[in-house]
């Protein structure tokens, strides 16, 4: 059978300050009553409510202020992260995750939890990606995320690039000139017949 209490703090998946919830006895007993997070439901008791409404009130306003203020300082925002590639630049090394994001997120003053940044599988792609961040159930705000190649791969890559052009030319001047065959002299071939001559 279940017993009454009257949630003194927010707790996930539970309530909010001035819920009445049933949780069973031991739960009550042995986590939420010794640690102060609830009373038990009982008359005397219940006349706490309406101190504990006006708590959570104030709470989920300053809740959704600071998810307002973070939604406009990530909707202006771009995160650059510089990853490390293969030898061909097809792959990079590693990823970006929603622990990545929330790291560098904390390092510009917003603690974001790593679980209300939406990313269903981590990034990969040197590209700019769009993160949606459910900063409040009214609130969410898009982050964009870009993955570029780090310095060292940067240089590399030019240095290849640079390589292959050369490459190119060379082939294209090989293939003009295969084309091409070198005119003969005059006197070469009047040589050639004198000798066919005799």
């Amino acid at each position: 059978m279940n017993t009454e209490v009257i949630l003194k703090t927010k707790i996930e998946g539970l309530g909010g300050e001035a819920d009445i919830v049933k949780v069973r006895p031991g739960y009550a007993r042995n986590f939420l009553l010794p640690r102060g997070l609830a009373i038990p439901a009982t008359k005397a008791s219940k006349h706490q409510i309406e101190r504990l409404r006006q708590i959570r009130a104030e709470r989920e306003a300053n809740e959704l202020n600071t998810a307002n203020e973070y939604a406009r300082k990530i909707n202006k925002m771009t995160l650059t992260f510089q990853v490390q590639a293969g030898d061909s630049f097809d792959k990079i090394f590693g990823s970006v995750t929603s622990q990545d994001i929330m790291e560098r997120l904390a390092k510009e003053g917003l603690n974001v939890d790593r679980k209300r940044i939406k990313l269903y599988h981590p990034l990969k792609e040197l590209k700019e990606h769009e993160v949606e961040i459910n900063l409040h159930p009214e609130v969410k705000a898009t982050l964009r995320v870009v993955l570029a190649l780090s310095k060292a791969d940067q240089e590399r890559l030019e240095a290849l690039k640079a390589q292959q052009e050369a490459e190119a030319k060379e082939l294209e001047e090989k293939r003009k000139n295969r084309g091409k065959r070198p005119a003969r002299s005059k006197a070469s071939s009047t040589e050639k017949s004198a000798e066919a001559a005799q």
